[in-house]
């Protein structure tokens, strides 16, 4: 016998400031059934790749289907569960088991599973922006991110991210290209063949008064 994680559908963009002020409290509603503490300010270790994840930046985990990175996510929320703060897991479309993540020891009654359809972006600024949740995991496909300005968009998510101090995990089949001009501060593959996590890049986490990172190995 389990507690099933809530389930939100956001809706879209275009129905407007009073639809989107009803949501949003929706959203802290939904948080204080959550029973989890504040997320720690301290950055996570991610052994398994030996690496720090930075708070307040964006943390992609590529790899095609089957390669295991949506495994190791979920292994290292359930390794960090309690730093982490309340977890919002954002697809366009349904498509997580609960018993997996009860499998590998998450706690699904401090996660919020949403459905964000073609503006699963739009969903995770609201998320973000609630400033109830410490960490995020949002699947981009490419038909997620627009075709004339992806930099932009994923540059707005990393604002949002530093503003709320959240842990911000994208899932994507192919990584971005390697460089400055992606806003992205961490970049790990996952390899199929080893099964472990491969380090594209590797930035500095942002420097917050009383922050320090979080580390995996999984």
């Amino acid at each position: 016998m389990f507690s099933v994680a809530p389930i939100l559908s956001i809706g879209q963009p275009a129905d407007g400031p009073a639809a989107l002020a009803t949501k949003l409290e929706k959203l802290r509603s939904i948080s204080g059934v959550l029973k989890c503490p504040p997320p720690s300010r301290d950055a996570l270790s991610w052994e398994q790749a030996d690496v720090s994840v930075p708070r307040g930046a964006l943390t992609e985990v590529s790899g095609p289907f089957g390669s295991g990175k949506t495994e190791a996510v979920v292994k290292f929320i359930a390794k960090h569960q309690e730093s982490l703060g309340r977890i919002a897991w954002i697809e366009d479309r349904f498509t997580a088991y609960p018993t997996g993540f009860l499998q590998h020891g998450v706690d699904l009654s401090k996660m919020l599973f949403i459905e964000g359809g073609a503006e699963s972006i739009w969903a995770a600024h609201q998320v973000l922006r609630s400033q109830v949740f410490g960490s995020i995991v949002l699947f981009v496909r490419e038909s997620t991110l627009s075709a004339s300005e992806p930099r932009v968009e994923l540059r707005r998510l990393q604002l949002s991210a530093e503003q709320s101090n959240a842990c911000v995990f994208l899932l994507t089949h192919q990584p971005r290209p390697q460089g400055a001009s992606w806003p992205l501060a961490l970049q790990l593959q996952a390899n199929p063949n080893t099964r472990k996590l491969d380090v594209l890049k590797k930035g500095t986490a942002r420097a917050v008064p009383g922050d320090r990172a979080v580390s995996h190995v999984g």
